[in-house]
């Protein structure tokens, strides 16, 4: 009996300290600790060389889009909210890529840096949108320059048609100039339309369907420029005309002679004959 107590008293004792031990067991089976990888010596060089050419990746895209800023703030003819809102995406652009090379610099695994590396690439094409969306705006900067001084010229030349209506070739004349205008008119419309579809573009950020969408916008925008381009080409080639005839005329219109004497002397009187101010060197001028 003695024997059976004991007996008993060993296995309680016994169950009693697995009872103590299995909780600990539990606890350490369950833990949610998160350990590094242990990389070899030749992952550890390899992520190294990733992220160098990551880095140069990244600070060449965020040069490049400084670079966009500074052109954007120099573009004079598109509204403030027109520049607000480039400016606000290619800012946004830089404060992700920012982001992302110190994401990549942190990354401790082959498989999250190689996420970071192709999302360079994938997430951030500056090339595919705010390079070509700056040349767009900048193209429409510069017809709108030429489109305000073409306006000015037309009106010299329409006061110069208008002065010189007994001219053989007058209704020619004024059809070129007609045709002036309106080519003008169309360059400013096919700029404006350019202009403004390109500047409410976004970055895709990876999505394929925005891309195409994108591309598709920004072929159309270069259309329009190209149309307006070949505007102003045919405007000039009008105001050549209108212009090389009106020098002509003015060769063969009678020069004015004006004589004046002085008061009081004696001498013969002076003659003097001029032809239009400033033109000294013989090219067509329109004033």
């Amino acid at each position: 009996m003695k024997n059976k107590l004991i007996n008993v008293t060993a296995i309680a004792i016994t169950i009693g300290s697995f009872a103590l031990i299995l909780p600990t067991f539990a606890q350490t089976g369950t833990s949610t600790t998160a350990f590094a990888p242990t990389l070899t010596a030749k992952e550890e060089k390899a992520m190294t060389a990733a992220k160098t050419k990551g880095d140069k990746e990244i600070d060449v895209r965020i040069a490049k889009l400084n670079k966009v800023l500074e052109r954007i703030n120099e573009i004079r003819n598109v509204t403030p909210a027109q520049k607000t809102m480039v400016a606000g995406t290619v800012q946004g652009l830089i404060g992700d890529l920012t982001k992302l090379k110190t994401d990549l610099d942190a990354a401790d695994s082959t498989t999250t840096l190689k996420t970071y590396v192709d999302s360079i690439t994938n997430n951030y094409r500056v090339y595919a949108l705010a390079i070509p969306q700056l040349n767009i705006i900048a193209a429409t900067d510069r017809i709108a320059t030429v489109v305000n001084m073409m306006t000015a010229l037309s009106n010299k030349m329409t006061l110069r048609l208008q002065s010189a209506g007994d001219m053989t070739g007058i209704e020619d004349l004024q059809n070129a100039l007609s045709d002036f205008n309106s080519k003008v008119a169309d360059a400013q419309i096919q700029a404006s339309a350019a202009l403004n579809e390109s500047v409410v573009l976004v970055p895709d950020q990876g999505d394929k369907t925005k891309m195409a969408s994108n591309l598709a916008t920004l072929k159309d925008a270069h259309t329009k420029i190209t149309a307006a381009q070949k505007d102003l080409q045919a405007a000039r080639k009008d105001a050549s005309t209108i212009i090389k005839a009106l020098a002509k005329y003015d060769k063969l219109a009678p020069k004015t002679t004006t004589s004046s004497t002085s008061s009081g002397s004696t001498g013969s009187p002076q003659a003097a004959s001029t032809t239009k101010a400033g033109n000294t060197s013989g090219a067509p001028v329109v004033q």
